[in-house]
């Protein structure tokens, strides 16, 4: 078996197949210099990021993020074939409203009431119809000191120009390929 070089990580983006210069320069500004830098990017959605909003706040199908937690959850039975529904309580600091996933059964196994969520969204005449949801921990839905600044209003925390495919970069290791050694980057 032959393993790739992990010097070949510091190569910068620009080397990569189909990366031309105003890619790699557009990625530059979205702080992805190295192939490894790209490889530290999570996708997180594609698109712009819709602002987060509190449940009381929202507008009927503007689409939206709130940061909930979930009170319960349940499934729900269909006449149809192959259609699957689940509704969930969920609240946050303004009030409780009821959540809607459509043909996700494998939503049911994930979702843990007393734990907060990230959902995206829209809100329809049935309830919160959910497109996407990310754990954001245990515990109420508020926003504390850990939580971080947020993006100020219409801004993409990935850089300017850079909408195609937002991303939140993960925690990374310090150092170099080169001062890891064989033992590979501290903390994994």
């Amino acid at each position: 078996m032959r393993w790739p070089r992990p010097t070949r990580l510091e190569r910068p983006v620009g080397e990569l197949s189909g990366v031309g210069p105003k890619l790699a320069a557009r990625a530059a500004e979205a702080g992805v210099e190295t192939i490894f830098d790209l490889l530290w990017r999570v996708p997180r959605a594609y698109g712009e990021i819709p602002d987060r909003v509190a449940l009381d706040r929202l507008k009927p199908g503007e689409p939206a993020i709130v940061a909930i937690e979930l009170l319960s959850a349940r499934t729900v039975r269909t006449r149809r074939r192959r259609f699957s529904l689940i509704e969930a309580r969920v609240a946050d600091d303004s009030g409780e409203m009821k959540a809607v996933w459509f043909n996700q059964p494998w939503v049911a196994d994930r979702l843990r009431p007393g734990t907060r969520y990230l959902l995206e969204g829209r809100l329809e005449s049935k309830g919160f119809t959910v497109a996407g949801l990310e754990p954001a921990g245990p515990g109420p839905a508020a926003a504390g000191p850990e939580s971080g600044p947020e993006p100020a209003a219409g801004e993409n925390p990935v850089g300017k120009g850079v909408a195609a495919a937002t991303a939140v970069v993960a925690g990374r290791p310090r150092g170099t390929v080169a001062e890891w050694g064989s033992g590979g980057p501290p903390g994994l």
